[in-house]
C-alpha cells in the first residue's frame, strides 16, 4: 500500500486491468495501481489479444468515479502519456532518432512520426484501454490500462514494416537508451492524477478544456482516414473535428459528415 492506494509491481501477471478490477470489485482497495513487465493474457479493444512481450510496461489504474464522467479517463490517459514522454525522454538532439515526434491517434493509440529523407512514417508506441465498473463494492470505478513499448526489442524486416498499417516502435529505439519501468509507472500515475485533478477544478468548462487539449495532440484531425466500424462497415474521408464527447467527425467525398463513437482508424494520408 502507498497511503490509501494499493500499489502492485509485478514481474509478470495475466492482465494488469484484471488485477485492479478484482481488487476494487471485492472491496479490498478503494484505489489500485498495478504495473508489470510482462502480461500473459493482455487484452486490447474489442477483446483482442494485446501482445505483451518482455521490455514493455503494462500499467493499470482503478479510481473511484466521483462527480466526473468516466469517459474522461481514456483521453486523459493519452495526454498523461505525452506529459511523461516530455518529462522523461531527454533532449531530442541526444536521441537515436532525433527527428521523431510523439502524438495521439483516435481513439486510443500513442503514435510516433519518424521523419525520413523522403517521407515520414507513423509507428505505434502504445495503446490505451478503459472500462467502467458499476457493481464494485466501493461504488463506481473507472479503470484505465496503458501498454507501452518501453524497452522492447523490436526487429521487423523492412518488408514486414512496410506491410503494416502501424508497425511498432519502442521508447528505447527512439531515445537510444533503457528507461526504468518503475520510474515511468510512477510518473504515469502522477501525470494521470494531476490531469484528473485539474479537470475537476475546471468546473463547467472541464469537458471543453479536455476536448481542446486532446484535439491539439491528436494527429488524426486533418488526416485522410478510413474507419472500420464495429458493425463491419467503413467510412473514408477527412477527419475534420471532435465532438463534445470526443467522437470523431469525418467528412466524406460527398461532403456528408459522420460522427463515430468507436472504430479502428487508419491514417491514409496523415497530416504533417
Amino acid at each position: 500500500m502507498r497511503g490509501d492506494i494499493l500499489w502492485l509491481a509485478l514481474e509478470e501477471t495475466t492482465s494488469t486491468n484484471a488485477i485492479v478490477r478484482e481488487e476494487v470489485m471485492a472491496g479490498r482497495a478503494k484505489e489500485a495501481v498495478c504495473w508489470a513487465k510482462r502480461q500473459t493474457q493482455g487484452r486490447g479493444r474489442l477483446g483482442r489479444i494485446w501482445q505483451s512481450p518482455e521490455g514493455g510496461l503494462y500499467f493499470s489504474w482503478a479510481v473511484p468515479v466521483g462527480g466526473w464522467p468516466p469517459v474522461w479517463l481514456q483521453p486523459l490517459a493519452g495526454l498523461a502519456v505525452l506529459d511523461v514522454w516530455r518529462e522523461h525522454s531527454g533532449p531530442a538532439q541526444a536521441w537515436a532518432q532525433p527527428a521523431a515526434e510523439v502524438g495521439l491517434k483516435w481513439p486510443n493509440d500513442i503514435i510516433v512520426r519518424v521523419r525520413g529523407a523522403e517521407r515520414s512514417q507513423e509507428r505505434k508506441l502504445g495503446g490505451i484501454l478503459s472500462e467502467y465498473l458499476t457493481q464494485s463494492i466501493g461504488g463506481p470505478h473507472a479503470i484505465v490500462g496503458i501498454g507501452l513499448n518501453l524497452n522492447t526489442e523490436i526487429h521487423l524486416p523492412e518488408e514486414d514494416t512496410a506491410k503494416r498499417a502501424l508497425p511498432p516502435i519502442s521508447w528505447k529505439q527512439i531515445t537510444g537508451k533503457d528507461h526504468s519501468p518503475e520510474e515511468i509507472a510512477q510518473a504515469l500515475y502522477e501525470a494521470l492524477r494531476r490531469r484528473l485533478d485539474a479537470m475537476g477544478a475546471s468546473g463547467e468548462h472541464a469537458s471543453a478544456t479536455l476536448r481542446e487539449a486532446w484535439a491539439a495532440a491528436c494527429w488524426t484531425l486533418g488526416s485522410e482516414v478510413r474507419v472500420l466500424r464495429p458493425d463491419g462497415g467503413q467510412i473514408e474521408g477527412c477527419a475534420v473535428d471532435l465532438a463534445e464527447d470526443l467522437s470523431l467527425v469525418i467528412e466524406d467525398t460527398h461532403g456528408q459528415r459522420h460522427t463515430l463513437t468507436a472504430g479502428d482508424c487508419l491514417h491514409l494520408r496523415p497530416t504533417s
